[in-house]
């Protein structure tokens, strides 16, 4: 399974000429640019269609993957410079392994999160901010954020979920709303077998998005934009490489992470070997 290379901005606003005083931000992870065209008969997409701005110049950098990418939009850094060069890591400096949000250091400031996130930049410039269902919340942050929810099972799905997104753009200026169900049903049903016309998490956040934009239609002082930072391709069977055949896994002392990217650690003398 492999990651597709776009990431996509779609903005819409309810006043051209009124300056946004706040913004909302959905991160839809799984959810390929061209999705957007193809269900632009849909309610909650024909709206960005219709009255919304399609970025073309926002380019990704390898690798696509979900927390490179998150934090490369939080950061406005490239991850060779932020340090997140994939899902897993190994941090040379001090031996840790960052593993997905799966261990307790994987929340710690010092180790990983020397980079000042765009929401802790807000914070601090008297901008309150919020965040829904992002794993970042179990950071220790300063300046704290007044509301930071942690993911759960049902982001915009659940319909209380969205009610309380929407009573957090009335008291906070940059709302930020991390949406994983899409992405997850395709890794669950692999892509291969993923029916995007059929399939009811689309559905679901079609819904939101509807529910979303009745807000800003009502309003002049909210925007959105939802970002699409990757879809998913199948590999073809002849494209899979097995490690093993090429490097004597006795030379190696650990390996971290799978597919595109990577990072091997050998034994002390082995380096040159391999």
């Amino acid at each position: 399974m492999f990651h597709d290379v776009s990431i996509v901005f779609v903005f819409y606003t309810s006043l051209a000429i009124v300056s946004a005083q706040k913004l909302l931000v959905v991160v839809a992870e799984g959810l390929a640019g061209g999705q957007y065209h193809k269900f632009s008969h849909l309610p909650g997409f024909r709206t960005f269609q219709t009255s919304g701005v399609w970025s073309t110049l926002l380019y990704p950098e390898f690798p696509t993957l979900p927390i490179p990418n998150r934090q490369t939009l939080m950061t406005g850094l490239v991850p060779h410079v932020h340090g997140f060069i994939g899902e897993q890591i190994y941090n040379q400096e001090t031996g840790d392994i960052f593993l997905a949000f799966h261990s307790k250091k994987d929340y710690d400031k010092d180790i990983w999160w020397k980079y000042e996130p765009i929401y802790v930049t807000a914070q601090k410039a008297a901008a309150p901010s919020a965040l829904f269902f992002f794993p970042e919340c179990g950071v220790r942050w300063q300046p704290s954020l007044s509301i930071c929810v942690a993911p759960d099972d049902y982001g915009l799905d659940d319909v209380n979920n969205v009610k309380r997104i929407i009573e957090a753009t009335r008291t906070h200026d940059l709302i930020m709303v991390n949406h994983v169900n899409i992405r997850q049903q395709i890794e669950r049903i692999g892509v291969q077998n993923m029916r995007y016309s059929k399939s009811q998490q689309i559905e679901k956040f079609t819904q939101a998005l509807e529910r979303l934009q009745s807000q800003i239609r009502e309003r002049i002082d909210l925007n959105m934009i939802v970002v699409s930072p990757h879809g998913y391709v199948d590999v073809p069977e002849q494209n899979i490489r097995i490690f093993d055949h090429f490097v004597p896994m006795e030379m190696i002392n650990i390996t971290i992470g799978a597919g595109a990217l990577k990072q091997i650690i050998p034994f002390p003398g082995k380096t040159h070997q391999i």
